[in-house]
């Protein structure tokens, strides 16, 4: 993926304040965005425990986009579908190659008590 507009994680920066932050699915329990979707493009993947689009269904009406609670569906204007992050089938690429270990992906529990280096 070359395109910053596929991204399925979006990184605000605050340069002056420090403030930064990540936007992505957290993968609610009840999707809001699934039970927006006329077409049923998106579903959960019971093997994984993920919601996922299809995008053969997908039909670009973005009324998942209204229904996010968290505004983490976005538009992908090449392709006129809707994408999200699908945690990659429950193992996150984006975590396995953050040279900093920003992004780390793992049980809520212990992510609360990781700290870089330790």
């Amino acid at each position: 993926m070359s395109a910053p507009s596929k991204a399925r994680i979006q990184v605000n920066l605050d340069p002056f304040g420090g403030n930064n932050h990540l936007r992505y699915c957290m993968q609610c329990k009840s999707a809001p965005c699934a039970e927006a979707c006329p077409v049923d493009a998106i579903f959960l993947v019971s093997k994984g425990g993920y919601w996922a689009v299809d995008y053969d269904l997908c039909i670009g009406c973005k009324q998942c986009i209204s229904a996010c609670p968290l505004g983490v569906m976005f538009y992908d204007p090449i392709d006129d579908k809707v994408i999200k992050c699908e945690t990659c089938q429950g193992d996150p690429i984006c975590a396995q190659v953050c040279p900093t270990e920003a992004l780390i992906w793992g049980d809520p529990a212990e992510r609360r008590n990781y700290r870089r280096g330790g």
